[in-house]
């Protein structure tokens, strides 16, 4: 008699030409439906997700967002190799990080839109949130354009209080933006 008869918590002993009494008992194939695979489909489909995802938040983020930035860049190393530029705010004050908010803003709600993410309720708030960015920047960029061909802007509007509204509003929209990116791609 075979000991997996005696114990029945005990692995069937394969059949040899000593013990022709043990029986086999077939175990499942591996198969889709078997956990060990489905974990390996799920973390390799993963790893793949976070690899696109990665790689695509990495174009974006050089080829919008730096790029994007490139000509405020460059005012600031031009106008401080001939010393006019006194105050980096002095670029600010017409508006121009606000230009960039309104485009990545908008660049956000077209992914959303195109790939379909509104369905999910993160979606939304996302959504709205690059609404709310695209309406405050454009409408500040617009009153500075109205004031400016009125008056003399930097006697009636403090370039510094511009500037770092308009570093805060490219900071939360770069990361709004980001976000979008990264729920377009999951």
């Amino acid at each position: 008699m075979s000991s997996s008869s005696n114990n029945p918590t005990s692995l069937p002993i394969p059949p040899t030409p000593n013990n022709p009494n043990t029986t086999i008992i077939p175990t499942s194939p591996v198969t889709a439906q078997s956990p060990s695979l489905k974990k390996q489909v799920f973390f390799s489909k993963s790893k793949s997700v976070l690899k696109k995802a990665s790689r695509k938040l990495f174009n974006w983020f050089i080829f919008t967002v730096i790029i994007g930035l490139m000509p405020i860049t460059i005012s600031i190393i031009f106008g401080n190799f001939d010393h006019k530029l006194s105050d980096v705010f002095n670029l600010f004050i017409h508006g121009e990080l606000l230009i960039i908010c309104f485009a990545l803003a908008a660049d956000a709600m077209g992914d959303l839109v195109s790939n379909k993410k509104m369905d999910k309720g993160i979606g939304y708030v996302l959504f709205g949130l690059c609404i709310v960015w695209f309406t405050l920047s454009g409408f500040v960029f617009a009153g500075l354009t109205i004031v400016a061909s009125y008056v003399d802007v930097e006697k009636y509007i403090d370039k510094q209080d511009v500037g770092i509204f308009s570093i805060y509003m490219l900071i939360a929209t770069l990361l709004t933006s980001m976000s979008c990116k990264i729920l377009t791609e999951a």
